[in-house]
């Protein structure tokens, strides 16, 4: 999975936009594809409700749009500020646990 974090103060589509094709074109020389099943456009900010642009890879295939992501375990929500959940990791934690006093 390939994360990429973009900063502004808006959705601005040409940076957005020649960001991907940037990592598309170092993909490519390594003989590699974006998947976008699993890649994900989040906004986080003052904007994150608002509409945004679609962002394309070069073979016209939609990156979808998420509600969260999981990155190294941490469950991070779109918002008006950055947080991360980290109640899923409790929960496995927790199963873990049970799981080795029980034997």
């Amino acid at each position: 999975m390939f994360y990429c974090t973009v900063y502004g103060p808006s959705c601005l589509k040409q940076t957005l936009q020649q960001l991907l094709y940037i990592c598309e074109s170092e993909l490519d020389w390594l003989d590699l594809r974006i998947n976008t099943s699993k890649s994900a456009v989040m906004r986080i900010g003052p904007r994150y409700a608002s509409p945004c642009c679609d962002i394309i890879t070069t073979d016209n295939r939609e990156l979808n749009r998420a509600e969260g992501i999981k990155y190294l375990g941490v469950y991070i929500d779109k918002g008006r500020t950055w947080s991360c959940s980290l109640k899923p990791a409790k929960q496995a934690f927790i199963g873990h646990l049970i799981q080795f006093l029980e034997k």
